[in-house]
C-alpha cells in the first residue's frame, strides 16, 4: 500500500492548472491499473473536454453470506499545487519520504492516503472471500477545482453504477493530534466577487480626486459595509431565519468533545469557551471578505477604474446555496444602487454547495464508531501494533526503503509542520451587472480575542521532538499516577464532530443515491494539507485501512 502511495504522489494531479492535464490522466490511469491490480472492475467516466476523468471501480460481494448492499466511496486524486509553498517544504512534494514515522507529500492526507487505505481494505475482503456487500468507488479529479462536472457525470451514469445504501467519504481531519473523530455535519458555501468598474481609465488623486468622482475602491468599501457589519453580523434580509435552533442531543454532543479536548489541551480557559467557538464556526453561518484587489498601477495617487472584493458566505442546514446567492446578488445590487454612484457593479457567484447534516445515530455511523474503537483502543500493557518499519542505516544515517514500483522512499529526521488549512479555487458560475473607541476598548477587545480557541488551538501541545511524534497516544483520559494499580484497557471512543468546510459532493451524494452519508476524518490536525510539507502518519494510514475493512465487513450486520 505505502509503496503505491509513493507511486501515486509522484503524479502531480494539480486539477486547477492546465499545463498538468498529462500528469492528471497518467494519475487516473494509474489508479484505475492499480484498481484493477486489486481484483475491482473499472471505468474511467469521462467529464469533459477539459476536465479531468473519474476513476469508477467496483469490488462485487465475494462472501458465501453475502448482501444485496452496496456502500459507495467518495475521494478525489486531484491535488493543490505544491509551488506557492515550494521554498518551504524541506522534501521533494512529489516523492514519498518517510520521516520518523509520518510519510510526506503533496496529497498524501489530502486524498491519496486515504483512498489507497480504503481501495486495500475492499480488495483484502474480497480476496479472502470474506466481503458481504458490494464496494463502489467514485475517485474524481476535479475537486480542488470545483468537481467540473462531477454531477452531470455521476447522472449519466447513474444506473451503470447502481443502487447504493450508504456512501462513504474519508476527506477531512480531527479535530487535534490525539482523538479519533467522526464528521456528522459540514457547512454549505457560496463563493461570489463583487466588482466595481468605472467607465474612466486609472486617473490621479491630485488631478482628478474630488467629491464630484465616484471612486471604485471607495464604492466597494461602502458597499461591503453595508452586506457585513460588527462582529461579522451578516445584513442579508432574512438571512438567519432558516437557521436550527440548538437540541439539547446536539448540546451534550458539544459538551462531550470539550470534555475530551480539554485534557489534553490545558490552555484553553474553559469548556464553556471552547464549545462557544465550536458552535460559532460548525453550526452558524458566517461572512468572510477574503481579499479586495486593485488591479492596475501600485502607486499611492492612482484612482484605481476597477475594484474587486472577494468573499464567501459559509451556510447551515435549512438555507439553501441557490436562494442565499440569489439573495446577496439582489441586495448589493439594491445597496449600491443607493450609493447613486457612476460606476457598475457585477456580482458573480463563482461557486455554491448546500450544508450536510447526517444523523449520527444511523447505522454508519454506528459501525464507524464501533471500527474506531477496535481499531484505536489498546490494552492494559499498550502494545501498539507493528508496521513496516522505516529503514535507517549505521548510525541513524537515512537510507532508502526498496520501492519495486518507483525506486526507494527517502528517510529523513525532522520536526513537525504547522497546521492545516483549506483552500478553494473559483470559476464564475453566475453573474449580474447594475450602473449607477478609546485604549480601554481596545485592551478589552485584545482581551476577549486571546479566549477564543481556534483551530490553531488545537494543535499548540503538539509534541514537536521526533521522539515524541513516533508513539503519540490515543487517549480520552489522563495518564495515571506513576504509584497507581494498572488501568483496565483503554477503549477508544470517536468524537462526533461537524465541521466548518464545505464538500459539494457529499449532499449531492446522497440525494442522488437516496442513500445517508458518513465522512471519517484519516489524518491528524497537523497534516498540513494545501500547505507545506503535507503529512500523514503511518499508523494512521494503517489504522484507517483496518476501520475501512471493518466497515465494509460489518455494516450489513446492522442493515
Amino acid at each position: 500500500m505505502v509503496n503505491s502511495l509513493a507511486k501515486f504522489v509522484s503524479y502531480k494531479t494539480i486539477s486547477a492548472s492546465p499545463k498538468f492535464a498529462g500528469e492528471c490522466n497518467q494519475g487516473a490511469a494509474f489508479l484505475r491499473r492499480h484498481c484493477n491490480y486489486l481484483g475491482a472492475k473499472t471505468k474511467l467516466l469521462t467529464t469533459g473536454e477539459d476536465t479531468n476523468p473519474i476513476v469508477f471501480a467496483r469490488f462485487n460481494a465475494t462472501s458465501p453470506n453475502k448482501v444485496d448492499k452496496t456502500i459507495l466511496f467518495y475521494g478525489h486524486y486531484d491535488v493543490v499545487g505544491a509551488e506557492t509553498n515550494r521554498p518551504k517544504w524541506r522534501t521533494d512534494p512529489y516523492q514519498l519520504t518517510s520521516i520518523n514515522g509520518f510519510l510526506y507529500g503533496r496529497g498524501v492526507s489530502d486524498n491519496k492516503g486515504p483512498i489507497l487505505a480504503s481501495l486495500y481494505a475492499a480488495a483484502d475482503l474480497a480476496r479472502t472471500k470474506t466481503l458481504r456487500c458490494n464496494v463502489v468507488f467514485l475517485i474524481e479529479g476535479e475537486e480542488e477545482s470545483g468537481s467540473q462536472g462531477f454531477h452531470e457525470t455521476v447522472r449519466q451514469h447513474h444506473d451503470q453504477i447502481g443502487s447504493v445504501d450508504w456512501v462513504l467519504l474519508a476527506n477531512s481531519y480531527w479535530l487535534d493530534d490525539y482523538n479519533p473523530c467522526l464528521t456528522y455535519g459540514l457547512r454549505g458555501v457560496v463563493h461570489a466577487n463583487l466588482v466595481v468598474t468605472s467607465d474612466l481609465p486609472d486617473l490621479h488623486s491630485g488631478i482628478d480626486g474630488s467629491t464630484l468622482l465616484d471612486e471604485p475602491v471607495k464604492d466597494i468599501a461602502m458597499l461591503l459595509s453595508t452586506i457585513v457589519g460588527r462582529k461579522g453580523q451578516i445584513n442579508l434580509p432574512g438571512f438567519h431565519d432558516a437557521v436550527r435552533p440548538l437540541t439539547d442531543a446536539e448540546q451534550k454532543r458539544f459538551e462531550a468533545i470539550a470534555d475530551v479536548l480539554l485534557l489534553q489541551h490545558p490552555d484553553i480557559p474553559n469548556s464553556q469557551a471552547l464549545i462557544k467557538s465550536l458552535m460559532h464556526r460548525w453550526r452558524e453561518p458566517s461572512l468572510t471578505v477574503h481579499s479586495v484587489e486593485v488591479p492596475g498601477s501600485k502607486s499611492s495617487t492612482t484612482i484605481a477604474r476597477r475594484a474587486k472584493a472577494t468573499l464567501s458566505v459559509r451556510i447551515v442546514p435549512d438555507q439553501q446555496a441557490d436562494e442565499v446567492a440569489a439573495n446577496l446578488t439582489a441586495y448589493a445590487q439594491e445597496q449600491f444602487a443607493l450609493l447613486d454612484s457612476q460606476n457598475d457593479l457585477t456580482v458573480e457567484i463563482t461557486g455554491k454547495s448546500d450544508a450536510w447534516l447526517g444523523d449520527p445515530d444511523n447505522q454508519i455511523f454506528a459501525t464507524l464508531s464501533e471500527a474506531i474503537t477496535a481499531a484505536w483502543s489498546q490494552g492494559q500493557d499498550n502494545v501498539k501494533h507493528q508496521y513496516p518499519p522505516i529503514s535507517q542505516g549505521p548510525d541513524n544515517q537515512p537510507t532508502a526503503t526498496p520501492n519495486p514500483t518507483r525506486g526507494s522512499i527517502p528517510t529523513l529526521i525532522r520536526k513537525d509542520s504547522s497546521d492545516s488549512v483549506a483552500s478553494q479555487v473559483e470559476r464564475v458560475i453566475t453573474s449580474t451587472t447594475t450602473s449607477s473607541v478609546g485604549k480601554e476598548a481596545a485592551k478589552r477587545a485584545a482581551q476577549t480575542s486571546a479566549t477564543v480557541p481556534t483551530s490553531s488551538t488545537l494543535t499548540q501541545s503538539t509534541p514537536t521532538s521526533s521522539e515524541e511524534s513516533v508513539a503519540l497516544p490515543i487517549r480520552t483520559k489522563p495518564d495515571p499516577p506513576t504509584d497507581a494499580k494498572p488501568s483496565p484497557p483503554l477503549s477508544v471512543k470517536p468524537m462526533f464532530i461537524r465541521e466548518g468546510g464545505s464538500i459539494p459532493t457529499i449532499r449531492f451524494l446522497e440525494k442522488e443515491f437516496s442513500a445517508p452519508a458518513a465522512n471519517l476524518p484519516c489524518g491528524q490536525a497537523s497534516d498540513n494539507a494545501h500547505l507545506d510539507n503535507e503529512r500523514m502518519r503511518v499508523e494512521n494510514l494503517y489504522k484507517s485501512r483496518e476501520i475501512f475493512r471493518y466497515v465494509f465487513e460489518h455494516l450489513v450486520d446492522k442493515a
